[in-house]
């Protein structure tokens, strides 16, 4: 697969990735769709420390918990802004994102970037990704995640 098919494809990962986030803000949670973006297993890291996990029902329970979680400190938005791939083989890229989380607090707007870094599996059609969103300040905070 040759560059650019594969940044094309991370492109429409992420995009497909933003409105699913954006839908189960809004309440559109369907968590058989969410998991089919994660591989079986991961390994995240943030700044609260490093986890792995696998792609199981506790991942679509937790998962829910932190949509609930987010509708309730007022994130009302979540934008992939940029995506810049490095090729590490015909199957793998790491995304250097670009985001920007936009909140709703005391009546304010408030938007806040933040940058992951994705390790991204291209085989075949399936595009997937193991992502611990991070902390949300660019200064402080870049998350790593590794899988498969």
């Amino acid at each position: 697969m040759n560059e650019q098919t594969m940044l094309d494809r991370a492109n429409e990962l992420f995009t497909k990735y933003e409105q699913a986030f954006n839908g189960a803000l809004n309440g559109e949670i369907d968590m058989h769709h969410f998991a089919s973006f994660y591989t079986d297993s991961f390994i995240a890291a943030n700044p609260n420390g490093v986890m792995t996990g696998d792609n199981d029902e506790s991942l679509q329970k937790n998962m829910k918990q932190g949509y609930e979680y987010y509708r309730s400190i007022g994130t009302k938005a979540m934008q992939c802004l940029h995506v810049k791939l490095n090729i590490i083989d015909a199957h793998h890229g790491v995304a250097h994102t670009e985001w920007q989380a936009s909140y709703v607090v005391n009546e304010k707007t408030i938007h806040v970037p933040f940058v992951p870094t994705i390790c991204c599996n291209f085989k075949k059609e399936n595009r997937k990704f193991s992502v611990g969103l991070p902390g949300m300040n660019r200064s402080c905070c870049t998350s790593t995640v590794l899988f498969e």
